[in-house]
């Protein structure tokens, strides 16, 4: 495991951007999460394109420092989190959130696409986690009740 500490200087503010970003989601999450999904959710708009070099940077940056975080960091703020630093880079991806039922659990998780491209996780996550297809609202509050109900287990692959 890379530690913040083995990263090149270049990387050491990326890191220290991603760790701040992640812990203001993770608490904003906590703290209005229709909110934030909300805004999550909808679709995003043309955008720049980030070369895959730079990409792959930021992920496996943002991935040292969840790794490295205090608080426990699942695919969702992560998700909401890549989303917002690939916007302040100009690419606007969108969140998805799907589910898959096993026995009496629900299983969630939370992924982001840029032009029907998968973007944090494996291509084929919408197979394993079909994608929820009510508006924005619906789903926000949807996962907003189900966690409060415990029902809810997101995934942390």
């Amino acid at each position: 495991m890379l530690s913040a500490s083995g990263l090149p200087g270049r990387d050491l503010w990326l890191f220290a951007e991603c760790w701040l970003q992640l812990l203001i989601v993770k608490v904003a999450l906590t703290a209005a999460p229709r909110l934030i999904l909300k805004g999550s959710l909808e679709a995003g708009i043309d955008s720049a394109v980030l070369s895959n070099q730079a990409e792959g940077r930021l992920i496996r940056v943002l991935s040292i420092a969840e790794r490295n975080h205090l608080v426990s960091i699942n695919c969702l703020p992560r998700a909401v989190t890549l989303q917002r630093l690939l916007r302040r880079r100009g690419v606007s991806a969108q969140l998805f959130i799907g589910a898959q039922k096993e026995g009496r659990t629900l299983n969630a998780h939370a992924w982001l696409q840029e032009n029907n491209r998968v973007v944090n996780d494996r291509p084929d996550v919408a197979e394993l986690f079909p994608p929820l297809t009510m508006g924005s609202e619906t789903i926000a509050r949807w996962i907003e009740t189900a966690k409060a109900a415990n029902q809810l287990t997101p995934t942390r692959p």
